[in-house]
């Protein structure tokens, strides 16, 4: 008899039954306890397997984790060697950009550095400039760092003011000249002279020095006299004077009031 068996039959007497009843008892509850064995059974191996899928997914997300920090760490290893090219062909190119310049700034002719306290004035310094520009012929981009050397004082705190977007040689040219209140026509002034200049001396050297010392800085000079005068007697007729002329100026214009276009109107 088994063990089930001898329970059952205990059982079904503690309760007072006996004969076909206490078969009948023992047979339903065998059924039962079979039942419970094999929803047990069912329920083992349903969490079983929910177990082992569970630990399936565990290690899925293990490895999908693992594979994407290896790829994480390739990718960062691809762009840190890109990212090293990168600065070495920067700076290779550098090195031949300053390279460069230093050949060219070192092929650059004299000349001297603005100076107000020697005399300069912007628009005659920046017509001689670009004489020498023209004279050369310097590339556009290779004109701004050009003159940007040759500025001091005033003119060196110009250049500063100016922002990314204008460090051209326009944008620092036309600040220059409305720092220091110089009209387009005292700029054309200069280019009226050397047109003239050309033109009497086109045949000989020696005749472009006699014309430069007796044509140009006369009235360079000139033109810083009746600026002066225009500046300090505002209210008051200005002097002119052009080859040994000597004549009489309206200063009723606004400054600067006695232009070099005036002079060539009422000197020449």
């Amino acid at each position: 008899m088994s063990e089930l068996t001898a329970r059952l039959v205990k059982l079904g007497k503690d309760l007072g039954l006996e004969g076909p009843e206490l078969r009948a008892f023992m047979k339903e509850e065998r059924d039962r306890e079979e039942k419970r064995e094999a929803q047990e059974r069912q329920e083992k191996k349903k969490k079983e397997a929910q177990e082992r899928q569970e630990k399936r997914e565990a290690q899925e997300r293990e490895d999908k984790m693992r594979k994407e920090e290896q790829e994480r760490k390739d990718k960062l290893e691809l762009e840190k060697l890109k990212l090293q090219a990168e600065i070495e062909n920067a700076k290779s190119l550098h090195s031949e950009k300053d390279s460069s310049t230093s050949d060219w700034i070192a092929k650059i002719p004299r000349m001297n550095p603005f100076s107000e306290a020697k005399g300069d004035t912007m628009d005659a310094f920046l017509f001689r400039f670009e004489m020498l520009v023209k004279a050369h012929n310097w590339p556009e981009d290779k004109k701004f760092l050009a003159l940007s050397n040759l500025l001091t004082g005033e003119s060196l705190k110009v250049l500063q003011t100016l922002s990314v977007e204008q460090q051209t040689y326009s944008c620092l040219k036309q600040a220059l000249l409305k720092t220091f209140l110089c009209t387009a026509a005292d700029y054309n002034f200069h280019r009226n002279i050397n047109s003239q200049t050309n033109s009497l001396a086109r045949h000989t050297a020696s005749g472009i020095k006699i014309v430069v010392g007796s044509l140009w800085w006369q009235k360079v000079k000139i033109l810083a006299l009746v600026r002066e005068s225009a500046t300090v007697h505002q209210d008051q007729p200005c002097l002119y004077s052009s080859s040994a002329k000597i004549g009489v100026l309206s200063c009723s214009q606004n400054p600067p009031l006695c232009s070099p276009s005036s002079l060539c109107r009422h000197g020449a």
